[in-house]
């Protein structure tokens, strides 16, 4: 994403889910299963129950393809950037980067719905358009957003004003 404005920024942020297991994490977990599927498969093999090999295989398939998805969708964000401007916001999925929303920082309003509560809502709303942003944060973390969002806005107000 190219630079939003010449003058200063006052908030560049990008918001991404946080992820209980690191790479590491999900190796420590998958090995141990694949050998405990391994050879209780085996065994059910030699004592000839030829299928449950087959969904234990699916077993561990199943749980590779849900760690795999996990990890992916954990590489989306959103970047937040606001200058005197404006305030733009891009959608982040690597390798690429597609803006969603650019509006004037005087007219633009940070709101936080049913804050503290996990279905609370933060969103920019300007001229009947709202954009809805850290659907992926905790409600703590997502009122915390909120908090430094807005005192972006206000500061990138008083300068233009």
């Amino acid at each position: 994403m190219e630079a939003v404005s010449p003058h200063r920024l006052y908030f560049d942020r990008l918001v991404t889910p946080r992820r209980s297991l690191t790479r590491l994490g999900v190796i420590l977990l998958m090995v141990p299963f694949a050998v405990v599927n391994v050879f209780f498969g085996l065994l059910m093999y030699a004592k000839g129950a030829v299928v449950v090999p087959v969904f234990l295989g699916l077993d561990v398939a199943g749980l590779s393809l849900a760690l795999w998805m996990n990890f992916r969708e954990g590489k989306r964000g959103e970047r937040v950037v606001v200058s005197a401007e404006e305030i733009s916001v891009a959608r982040v999925d690597p390798p690429r980067s597609r803006e969603v929303w650019r509006s004037s920082t005087a007219f633009t309003r940070v709101e936080l719905k049913d804050p503290g509560k996990h279905a609370s809502r933060l969103s920019l709303a300007t001229r009947g358009q709202e954009l809805v942003l850290g659907a992926r944060l905790s409600p703590v973390e997502r009122e915390a957003f909120a908090h430094d969002l807005e005192a972006a806005v206000k500061a990138a107000r008083a300068e233009r004003w």
